[in-house]
Formats: structure tokens, sequence, C-alpha cells
């Protein structure tokens, strides 16, 4: 293939019309055609190459903005970037606080369950001794209920039996005496009770 060079000289050196030489019209044609057809051949060279800077140009053109679009773009993403960091630290921090709220929480409900474990003994304690009482409440006015029959058949039958013998009452007042200390005991035994139940 010819050169750049080579096919400009053959143009210029065929631009001017040759001296007499005694070369043929044919061969004249033939150079000629020749030299038309490197002119051509310069053209069209000289075309690509305007179009190939066209190219080149429309292509650094392209180069320019896509360096530029991904300048932006790397500087959007470290700003991005400084925002994640930002809510990872925020995010950390929400972490901590939330993580001693928890181990606070855990410290309250274990203070919690020993206190409630405590009322429960203190609760079971008191309940045990209230059912004693309440038993040994019962029990005694079953007691004072059997006693104050007892003295009711002894009025009236006019006094105490013990074993083979009777016991008469010293006097008719000291068996009605004796009646009202047991139903007085008896009453404060049932009110006694009566609170307790309410508790």
């Amino acid at each position: 293939m010819f050169t750049l060079a080579f096919v400009v000289f053959l143009a210029n050196a065929q631009a001017t019309p040759p001296a007499e030489s005694g070369v043929s019209d044919k061969s004249n044609d033939r150079i000629q055609a020749v030299v038309d057809t490197l002119d051509d051949l310069l053209k069209s060279i000289e075309d690509e190459e305007v179009k190939e800077e066209a190219n080149y140009q429309c292509l650094e053109k392209w180069c320019e903005k896509e360096v530029s679009n991904i300048g932006q773009a790397v500087e959007d993403g470290g700003i991005a970037l400084e925002d994640l960091d930002v809510s990872i630290d925020q995010h950390k921090s929400t972490i901590d606080r939330n993580t001693f709220a928890s181990k606070k929480n855990e410290e309250e409900i274990t203070e919690i369950n020993d206190a409630l474990a405590q009322a429960t003994s203190i609760r079971d304690e008191e309940n045990e001794k209230y059912l004693d009482e309440r038993q040994a409440n019962s029990q005694s006015t079953q007691q004072i209920r059997s006693a104050i029959k007892i003295v009711k058949k002894a009025q009236a039958a006019g006094g105490f039996i013990q074993g083979e013998m009777k016991t008469q009452l010293s006097g008719p007042g000291e068996s009605g005496f004796v009646l009202g200390v047991f139903e007085g005991l008896e009453k404060k035994l049932v009110s006694n009770q009566q609170k307790n139940r309410r508790r």
C-alpha cells in the first residue's frame, strides 16, 4: 500500500504537464489514470482522516463526560459512605443504650423476683400462722360453747357436778357471772375470726 507521502509526491509530479519526452499518448493516458486513481485514493484518505478526527473528538468528549460522571459518582459515593458511617455510629450508640437498659431491667427483674419470693415466704408464714390461730380460735370457741352449755345446765340443775360430788355455787349470781364471762369470750373469739377472714 502506498504511503501518504508517496501519494502526495505522485500527485504533485503529475500536476504539471510533462515536457515533450517522446512518450506516447497511450502511455500518458495510463499514467493519467494512475494519477487520477492516486488522487481519488488521497482524497479518500483525507476524508477518512477527517472522519477519524471527528470520531476521535467525539470519543474524547465522551471520555471526558464519563470521567466527570465517574468523579461525581465517586464523590456521591463518598458522601453516602460518610452518611452510612454516621448511621452505623448512631445504631451502635442505640445498641449500647439498649444493652445498658436491658441489663438494668434484668437487675430490676431479679430484685423484683427476690422481693416477690420474700413476700411469698412472708405471706405463706402469715397464712400458716393464721390457719394455726384460726384452728386454735375455733377450738377455743368450741370449748367455750361447751363450757357455756355446761354452765347453763349447771344453772338449771342448781350447781356444778364434779365426779360423784355435787358442788353448790356459792351464790345465785356467781353462775351468771361465769356465764357472762364465757359468752363475752365467745363473742370476742367470733369477732376475731371475722376480722381475720376480711384480711
